[in-house]
């Protein structure tokens, strides 16, 4: 009896991994239900990736505006170590 985890060829004697059994699993074509599922996963993938996306430029303007001060203010330091 073949485990999953070390099969034996009869012709060769060889021994093959885990990794070659179990590709004969995608073998078949898959369910419908298999496919109803990798869809449903995808499509909630991409909702949230787009839900990120969406969501990642709420702040730009507060950034933006913290980082021009935060420019301004090492400006405005080196101008003065530099003028004294």
């Amino acid at each position: 009896m073949a485990s999953f985890s070390m099969l034996k060829s009869a012709e060769t004697g060889q021994v093959f991994s885990t990794a070659v059994s179990l590709m004969v699993f995608f073998l078949y074509p898959p369910t419908r239900k298999q496919l109803a599922v990798t869809a449903v996963l995808f499509s909630a993938g991409l909702s949230l990736i787009a839900f990120g996306i969406y969501h990642s430029s709420d702040n730009i303007a507060a950034q933006q505006s913290r980082v021009e001060a935060r420019k301004e203010f090492v400006k405005a330091r080196i101008r003065k170590i530099l003028d004294d």
